[in-house]
């Protein structure tokens, strides 16, 4: 079967908003709720711990249905998977992957100003190739 390319112009913004769709995509799956959601609002408002005692109530029941709704063998309610578990479909872990590429272009391209995202292959957990980004802004 021949490999097919496709190719996507985006603005930085564009790219900003697939980049944290990626990884609350990626998160969900994993069943890290309080990181796909409130990772945002607990930085950039700088709130303390008590936000997050309030919430882990509220996680932990939405981690238990989600497990169950999806078949997650074996859970008990209490922890989030890693995005290499078993139980995690293979769709998360995609999207884990594309994450990571374009953070990883992000940080090349920004440098420290950039998130630190490494993406390699002792990172990957499927055998799909790294996605390509060609920056063209200097066109």
């Amino acid at each position: 079967m021949e490999k097919q390319n496709r190719t996507i112009v985006l603005t930085e913004s564009q790219l900003g908003v697939i980049f944290k769709a990626l990884d609350v995509y990626s998160r969900l799956g994993a069943l890290q709720f309080e990181e796909a959601l409130l990772f945002d609002f607990i930085v950039h408002n700088d709130l303390n711990g008590n936000v997050r005692e309030v919430t882990d109530k509220h996680f932990q029941s939405c981690r238990t249905y989600l497990a169950n709704l999806l078949g997650y063998e074996n859970y008990t309610g209490y922890w989030n998977l890693g995005i290499a578990s078993k139980n995690v479909p293979d769709v998360c872990k995609i999207a884990y992957e594309l994450e990571h590429d374009i953070g990883h272009f992000n940080y090349i391209k920004n440098g420290s100003k950039g998130v630190s995202v490494f993406s390699d292959e002792g990172l990957k957990l499927t055998k799909l190739p790294h996605m390509k980004i060609l920056d063209n802004t200097n066109e």
